[in-house]
């Protein structure tokens, strides 16, 4: 995510974004084949994002994720009002609020949010951790590329050229291929520093 920027991922559900990110990591896990650290879909936990609403009236709220380690929690009264993290806490499956925060008997639209991001099973050098997050920045630009392309092709060459998004399309293309030689470079550092561990 501290590649890119992109207000539209920003107004994606938890379990939209999980999705579309989660396909990302697994494109990128599946051409990474140099990788010497188990990255193949049994060595994943996939990203998970859920919502569940409940009626209020209890200190204590107890959720259906087997797991909250490592999540980010979003808390909602009213679909409005945020609860900050310092007014609850969280043991295992379950959300204990501080008191004078836990919500009213009868308040609608109370929920809980949280997502995972996904891990994997095995712990990733950092320059493992970067060639996967660029791959996953590749993976990112390759549709809003076609859409573009698509839109230069209804449009045509000349119009297209005179609407605005054509510098954009440009610069994703350019970033493209940045990215794409940054990758090329990663994995050449990679396969040598590997190399030169074995010999040792």
């Amino acid at each position: 995510m501290g590649k890119i920027t992109s207000y539209a991922d920003a107004l994606l559900t938890i379990s939209d974004r999980n999705y579309i990110y989660s396909n990302y990591i697994k494109s990128a896990s599946v051409k990474f084949l140099q990788c010497d650290t188990d990255i193949s879909a049994t060595a994943r936990v996939d990203a998970t994002g859920v919502t569940e609403l409940f009626n209020g009236g209890t200190s204590t709220y107890t959720i259906a994720s087997t797991s909250l380690t490592g999540s980010e929690y979003v808390v909602l009264v009213e679909g409005a009002t945020s609860i900050s993290g310092t007014d609850f806490t969280v043991t295992g499956n379950s959300f204990v609020f501080a008191t004078g925060y836990y919500p009213a008997t009868g308040t609608n639209n109370v929920s809980i949010s949280w997502e995972h991001a996904g891990e994997f099973t095995e712990d990733l050098t950092e320059l493992e951790q970067e060639i996967i997050a660029n791959m996953m920045v590749l993976e990112w630009l390759k549709p809003q590329i076609n859409h573009m392309d698509l839109l230069e092709y209804r449009l045509g060459s000349k119009d297209f050229q005179q609407f605005s998004p054509y510098g954009h399309l440009n610069s994703l293309k350019d970033l493209k291929k940045q990215t794409e030689l940054e990758i090329d470079n990663l994995i050449t550092m990679y396969t040598y520093n590997n190399d030169l561990s074995d010999l040792g």
